[in-house]
């Protein structure tokens, strides 16, 4: 980055934020708690680098102390050998919950407004954690035991994501779980631009297919001015605004307009308020390709190269996918 070699990939994460929507991102809505956790777990990442391990390091404590137990239940050690791994997971245990909480909290109130602008009345996220200690694991140390895990912690919690009175990952249509999803991102995307005094990279597939023409235009008006937005559709005419630029890909070619006047690398911008930073169209036929050895003619090569159009004056490849 910058002309300087990076050591690991997470170095990105400190410089940039990316933001990836794809249809299969509604499991954030409609899966299982899991995928819950995760996602607000990267979120905490995002939002505040220097926590970003902290789920990690309590998954680890966890595991080791599962071990512990089932070794302790195998007759290969005693129960004083658990004794450490449960003082880490409680302490881990209640820094992840504090952690979460929080970012919930930062959360919640952009959630509303943006889901509010986007057509999902009421919406609201919860996340009520109980922080473990050592003496609630010590007190179901049997039953652990029995089992071979820790059942309880926050590796156990789940967020819940409302709309009113409805649980929006049993009773949200197809479309209400789209608009969770987006509210999300969006809210996430503002909250990266207040705190990390930048806006993120937002890459946007396939997002317009199932909205309608009044949440696509608040959708755009949302993005406008806020950074670089990519988005894929499979026809121009489906973003509501004319895009800074329009690659069309076809039979596995990326070309630009007619005319050629958007061809080829493009110098910095000069305003981040310019509008879509980008767009380009599918075909429904070929589809998009992103990954895979890029032979020429595919569209690989052009479009990320695309992405060294910034407004500000590193150059940015790629980063971190949410």
């Amino acid at each position: 980055m910058n002309g300087a070699a990076l050591r690991a990939a997470e170095q990105l994460r400190s410089e940039v934020a990316t933001l990836v929507f794809t249809p299969d991102r509604l499991a954030v809505v409609k899966g299982g708690p899991a995928v819950r956790r995760a996602y607000f777990d990267r979120v905490l990442g995002r939002l505040a680098p220097a926590r970003a391990s902290l789920a990690v390091e309590y998954a680890a404590a966890v595991a080791q102390r599962n071990a512990a137990l089932r070794r302790a239940a195998g007759g290969y050690s005693s129960r004083d050998a658990i004794a450490p791994w449960t003082e880490q997971v409680a302490t881990l245990g209640r820094q992840l919950v504090e952690a979460r909480t929080e970012v919930v909290a930062w959360l919640a109130a952009l959630f509303a407004q943006r889901a509010e602008e986007l057509g999902l009345p009421a919406a609201r996220m919860t996340y009520e954690g109980e922080p473990p200690t050592v003496e609630t694991l010590e007190a179901r140390l049997d039953r652990d035991l029995e089992r071979g895990t820790t059942g309880l912690g926050p590796h156990l919690d789940d967020i819940v994501l409302t709309s009113g009175p409805r649980d929006l990952r049993s009773f949200g249509s197809q479309g209400e779980q789209r608009l969770t999803v987006l509210a999300l991102l969006l809210a996430e995307a503002s909250l990266i631009a207040e705190r990390r005094g930048f806006a993120p990279l937002l890459l946007l597939d396939d997002v317009l297919s199932e909205l309608d023409p009044g949440r696509r235009r608040v959708l755009a008006e949302r993005v406008l001015g806020s950074g670089q937005t990519l988005i894929t559709a499979t026809e121009a005419s489906a973003l509501p605004v004319d895009p800074a630029q329009l690659l069309e890909v076809a039979s596995g070619r990326g070309d630009g307009p007619p005319d050629g006047t958007r061809r080829g690398r493009r110098r910095p911008a000069s305003s981040a308020a310019s509008g879509l930073r980008r767009g380009w169209r599918r075909s429904s036929s070929s589809g998009w390709r992103r990954s895979g050895p890029r032979s020429r003619g595919t569209p690989g090569p052009r479009v990320w190269r695309e992405t060294e159009r910034c407004t500000s004056t590193r150059r940015i490849r790629s980063g971190p996918s949410s």
